[in-house]
C-alpha cells in the first residue's frame, strides 16, 4: 500500500464522513487526483460524500469490538445501510432494527459511522 492510499484510508477512518475538498484540505501536500484515485480504491460517494468502504473498516477474519459479530456480517449489515443512504437522505434506526440480526447496539455504531442523528 502506498503512502498516499494510507493517508486518504486513515483520514476516511477517523473522520468517518468527508466532502472530497475536506479530504483534499486535510491532505495539502497531494496532488487532488491522486486523492480521488485513493478515494474511489478505498471508499464509496454517498450524497456528495466519500466514507470508508466497508471492508476497510471490517478486515476479513476480525470481529465487532462492540459485541464480537463477524466482519462478514458487519460488512453487509452496513453496505445496506450505505445502499439506503444512496438512495434517501433519511433512515430509520428502528427499521433497520427489524430487519437486521445483529445487535441494536451494532446497527447504532454503524449509523454512528456514516450520519448524523435527527430526533423526531
Amino acid at each position: 500500500t502506498s503512502l498516499p492510499a494510507t493517508q486518504v484510508e486513515q483520514l476516511l477512518k477517523n473522520a468517518h464522513v468527508l466532502s472530497e475538498r475536506e479530504v483534499c484540505d486535510a491532505l495539502p501536500g497531494l496532488d487532488p487526483g491522486v486523492v480521488e484515485a485513493e478515494l474511489l480504491k478505498c471508499g464509496h460517494l454517498i450524497q456528495g460524500n466519500w466514507v470508508l468502504r466497508s471492508k476497510c473498516l471490517y478486515p476479513e477474519g476480525s470481529k465487532s469490538d462492540l459485541t464480537g459479530v463477524p466482519a462478514s456480517l458487519m460488512v453487509r449489515h452496513r453496505n445496506l445501510i450505505l445502499c439506503c443512504f444512496a438512495v434517501s437522505p433519511l433512515l430509520e434506526r428502528s427499521h433497520l432494527e427489524k430487519i437486521s440480526r445483529i445487535d441494536p447496539s451494532e446497527i447504532e455504531m454503524l449509523l454512528k459511522q456514516v450520519s448524523v442523528f435527527q430526533p423526531g
